[in-house]
């Protein structure tokens, strides 16, 4: 016997997981416990985000179906498209599922548990973007709970390459800021440029990025960082320059005071052998 709802009701209830995924505050459910045994999928270097075109394994157990109430509807979404997956209650056989099916369980009939598992394919990205993988929530006759809702940032390898390259930019672009801060009385001229300059790439590699041009926002968040240690270096090399200035006039102010010192005291010791 098919557990399928009528098509009418899948309509009904597919306006009604839209409204639930646009407003995630909906109450857990409190007919049923939910657990994600596992979210398998492939991830962008030194991050939890999936990685863009790789699949994504997930398995989500239901138990304790109350019998307070004698049934549930329950309606699978995704916003990814070709989701799909499988139901099985107890040990029956499986039954297939696709984003936007609803599925009629009598909570008298599971004895142990219900097994869910759905594979979805994460699309070609260009940028970070947000996706709810799996969104499971119940119709019942007291109203519409969430049961799961899995969601994940789908990326790529470049695209983070490009967001660690801006930040890092961002951040020797304030370290070359500070050096000229306190570079007071000095001409640092050619450092404030490179710093223009820096800010410059800065601003075209933000503006890349959103664009969905992560390998040109990377060279630009590059150049960047390269143009603000110049900054930091020229303004450092200026002051150095105008100390060891100060330092060498100090030295020939020194130098001067003794051969000016060792001439009084030479006359001085001249006049003492005349008398």
């Amino acid at each position: 016997m098919t557990r399928k709802l009528a098509e009418g009701l899948v309509l009904c209830l597919l306006l009604i997981i839209v409204t639930g995924i646009a407003q995630p505050s909906l109450e857990k459910s409190p007919f049923v416990d939910a657990e994600i045994k596992s979210i398998d999928y492939a991830k962008v270097t030194g991050t939890d985000m999936v990685k863009n075109g790789s699949e994504v394994f997930i398995k989500v157990v239901l138990t304790n179906f109350s019998k307070e109430i004698e049934a549930t509807d329950l309606v699978f979404q995704s916003e990814l498209e070709g989701s799909a997956g499988h139901i099985k209650i107890d040990d029956g056989a499986p039954e297939a599922l696709s984003s936007g099916d609803s599925y009629r369980i009598e909570h008298g009939e599971v004895n142990k548990a219900v097994e869910i598992t759905w594979s979805v394919t994460a699309p070609e990205v260009s940028k970070r973007m947000h996706f709810v993988l799996l969104n499971i929530t119940q119709h019942t006759t007291e109203g519409l709970y969430s049961v799961v809702e899995i969601e994940k940032d789908v990326t790529s390898e470049i695209i983070e390459d490009a967001v660690r390259a801006m930040n890092r930019a961002e951040d020797a672009i304030e370290e070359a800021n500070s050096t000229i801060a306190n570079a007071t009385g000095i001409d640092v001229s050619d450092a404030r440029t490179m710093l223009m300059l820096a800010k410059e790439h800065l601003d075209n590699s933000l503006e890349k990025w959103h664009g969905g041009m992560p390998g040109e926002a990377l060279e630009e968040a590059n150049m960047a960082f390269e143009s603000a240690r110049n900054a930091t270096r020229l303004a450092t090399s200026a002051k150095t320059t105008r100390q060891i200035g100060s330092y060498a006039i100090y030295a020939v102010v020194i130098v001067v005071a003794v051969i000016v010192l060792a001439v009084l005291l030479g006359r001085r010791s001249s006049r003492r052998r005349i008398y």
